[in-house]
C-alpha cells in the first residue's frame, strides 16, 4: 500500500512538471471615489500606481480608492492624463495598501491577440457597492488595435453606472479596461495592449535594472538635514540653465535646474576620512510647466583616498512623480564621495530640477 501511494505521488509530481499551471497576473481592482468608477493598482520599481479612465476623476487630481473586502482604503494623486487621445490617467497611490498592491506592471500582458483569437468569452470584474468583487459573463463582439466591445451574456445581467475602469479578463488574464457604455448591456474597453504601449515609456524610460543589494525606500517628502552639514563641496557634470540655479545651491538648500538630459552630481563628504552613509534623499518642487522632477536616480560611493574614480553601487530608486525620493542602503558603507546619476525624468522635454539634497 505504501509503495502504491509513493508511486501515485511520483506520477502526480511528473504530471505537474510536464503541465505546469498557468498563473496569470491578477492585479487588484479598486473602487474609485466611493463607486463613481473603478481602477486598477499595480506596483513598479518601489511605488504603487493607479490607472483609471480620465473621465472618472475629471479635473480633480486627487481620488479616493477602496479595495474589495476585506477592504482597505487609500488615496491617489493623478500625475498624467492622456485624454483626449485616450481616456486614460495614471496616479501615484499613497502608502498603506500593503500587499494589496503586489502585482507588478511587467507581469501584465503586453500582447493579447493570441489569447483573443482563442475565444470570445470573457468576464467583467468590478467592485460592487457592497464592497465585494463581482463578475459578469461577457462576450466580445468586436475589436481593433486599441479598443474592444463586449456585451453581457446573462439575461438579467446589466452594466451599471460606475463600471468605468472595471477590467475585462479572459482565462484570468486582463485584456481591457471599461471606458464607455452605450447601454446597460454593452461596453467598450481600452485593450491592455494599448495601455501598456502608452505607459511603458513613461514608467520605464531609460530605467536601468535596480541594484540587487540596497534596500529601496520612498521619501516622506522632506530632505532632512541640510547638505552643508555633511558635505564639503559639490560638482555637477553639466552647467545649470542659469547662474540662479548654480550647482552649489544644493549646499544651502536652494534649487538647481539643468537642461533636459542625464546629469551627474558628485558630493565630497566633509572630514576627509570615509564615513558611514545610510541614505541619500532629494526633493523636487518645480512650478508646473517650468521644470520637472527626476525619475530614475542611481547612487554610487567612493571610499578611496586618491582622486582615481572607484565608484561602487550604493542603490537606485524611482523618484515619485511629485518629486520625493530616497535611496537607502542598510549596510551603511563608508564613503568619501557620493555620486548621484539622474538617468531619466518624468518629462524629458522639460528641464530637471532638484530643490534639496541630504545625506544620512
Amino acid at each position: 500500500m505504501s509503495a502504491l501511494r509513493n508511486s501515485v505521488r511520483l506520477l502526480l509530481a511528473l504530471i505537474a512538471l510536464a503541465f505546469p499551471l498557468a498563473s496569470p497576473a491578477w492585479a487588484e481592482s479598486v473602487a474609485v471615489n466611493q463607486g463613481e468608477g473603478q481602477g486598477l493598482i499595480f506596483s513598479h520599481r518601489g511605488h504603487c500606481y493607479l490607472i483609471l479612465p480620465q473621465h472618472v476623476h475629471g479635473r480633480s487630481r486627487a481620488v479616493t480608492i477602496a479595495t474589495a473586502s476585506p477592504a482597505l482604503t487609500g488615496d491617489a494623486r493623478i500625475f498624467r492624463s492622456f485624454a483626449p487621445g485616450m481616456d486614460l490617467s495614471i496616479g501615484l497611490v499613497s502608502a498603506g495598501l500593503g500587499n494589496r498592491c503586489a502585482e507588478r506592471w511587467q507581469d501584465l500582458p503586453a500582447r493579447t491577440d493570441a489569447l483573443l483569437d482563442q475565444s470570445d468569452e470573457a468576464v467583467l470584474t468590478f467592485i460592487a457597492a457592497s464592497g465585494l468583487a463581482e463578475n459578469r459573463a461577457m462576450r466580445i463582439v468586436s475589436r481593433d488595435l486599441d479598443l474592444l466591445t463586449a456585451s453581457v451574456t446573462g439575461a438579467r445581467d446589466q452594466i451599471f453606472k460606475g463600471t468605468s475602469g472595471a477590467v475585462l479578463r479572459m482565462k484570468g488574464v486582463i485584456i481591457g479596461m471599461a471606458v464607455t457604455s452605450a447601454d446597460t448591456s454593452e461596453a467598450s474597453f481600452i485593450r491592455i495592449d494599448a495601455i501598456r504601449e502608452k505607459l511603458d515609456r513613461l514608467l520605464d524610460s531609460e530605467a536601468a535594472t535596480p541594484a540587487p543589494t540596497p534596500e529601496i525606500a520612498a521619501d516622506n517628502g522632506t530632505c532632512g538635514p541640510a547638505l552643508s552639514s555633511r558635505a564639503a563641496g559639490i560638482t555637477c557634470s553639466r552647467e545649470p540653465v542659469s547662474a540662479d540655479y548654480a550647482c552649489s545651491n544644493l549646499l544651502h538648500g536652494r534649487p538647481v535646474r539643468f537642461s533636459p538630459g542625464p546629469v551627474e552630481l558628485i558630493v565630497e563628504l566633509a572630514g576627509g576620512a570615509p564615513v558611514p552613509v545610510g541614505a541619500l534623499r532629494l526633493a523636487s518642487r518645480p512650478a508646473e510647466g517650468e521644470a520637472i522632477a527626476p525619475k530614475t536616480i542611481r547612487a554610487s560611493f567612493d571610499f578611496a583616498p586618491t582622486l582615481r574614480d572607484r565608484w561602487l553601487p550604493f542603490g537606485e530608486v524611482d523618484v515619485t512623480p511629485f518629486g520625493d525620493g530616497a535611496v537607502v542602503n542598510g549596510s551603511r558603507p563608508r564613503a568619501r564621495r557620493l555620486k548621484l546619476s539622474i538617468t531619466s525624468t518624468w518629462d524629458d522635454a522639460l528641464p530637471t530640477q532638484i530643490d534639496c539634497l541630504s545625506i544620512e
